[in-house]
């Protein structure tokens, strides 16, 4: 819908309002790719608090966004949503391409996770996703539940998932029953029983008509009622594109 001067115009604008937050929470920039950022935190200076700090710029990030979507809708331009995926674990960082050009970057599974990740919101309709790994390390600063567990696109390993929601102080009395609403059907899932897990799922939709990964649990759940999944089936969703 734009001249690709407005487009790059709208995208750096996007871009630096976000490469701001990321840098104000000590990230390091990787690169840009069209509209997404790579970025991470623990290099090339060790932080202790890496996962703390990225999961603090994500969820800044997204607050920011939902005030530029507004300035942004009032100017014409389009609505503007975005995912981010979060992960902790070890990788290689350094300088990196041909002896002529290097990139500073980093590379190895971990990375790759978060990459897979950020687009599985795709299929729960989520804002940010981060991994148990991460979740290990930051503690109870922010309010997050647990979504699925899933094996994704080139990895034999399950990952569970959780969605991280918001900063722990700013948790509504709705927001919280819905996610413990939301659990409680989640664990009826993992334990097979889908009748009753589709009408803990409802539930989550009439308390919040906006959640989606109660939509996409419950249309799993419906799913399975009308065909049963295998009998060795461990609970795990097995995702077959990025």
């Amino acid at each position: 819908k734009l001249t690709p001067a407005q487009l790059v115009d709208f995208l750096n604008e996007y871009l630096s309002a976000m490469s701001h937050i990321i840098i104000k929470e000590l990230g390091t920039i990787d690169k840009y790719e069209g509209d997404a950022i790579i970025c991470f935190w623990g290099a090339p200076a060790t932080q202790e608090d890496h996962a703390r700090l990225a999961c603090t710029a994500a969820v800044e990030m997204i607050e920011k966004l939902d005030q530029l979507r507004v300035e942004f809708l009032a100017q014409g331009l389009p609505e503007l949503h975005v995912r981010i995926g979060v992960n902790s674990g070890k990788m290689i960082v350094g300088n990196m391409g041909s002896k002529q050009r290097m990139d500073y970057t980093i590379m190895g599974d971990s990375v790759n996770l978060a990459s897979r990740i950020e687009g599985v919101s795709k299929l729960y309709g989520t804002t940010i996703l981060i991994t148990q790994d991460t979740l290990d390390l930051i503690g109870d600063e922010f309010m997050v539940r647990e979504i699925d567990t899933v094996r994704v696109m080139g990895r034999s390993t399950p990952t569970t998932l959780f969605e991280l929601i918001c900063r722990a102080d700013r948790v509504s009395a709705t927001l919280q029953q819905t996610v413990d609403t939301y659990s409680e059907g989640l664990a009826l899932y993992k334990n097979q029983q889908f009748s009753d897990a589709a009408s803990v799922f409802t539930k989550c939709i009439e308390l919040d008509s906006t959640d989606k990964p109660a939509y996409a649990l419950l249309e799993k759940c419906q799913n399975f009622c009308e065909t049963p999944p295998d009998p060795d089936w461990d609970g795990v969703s097995n995702l077959d594109s990025k």
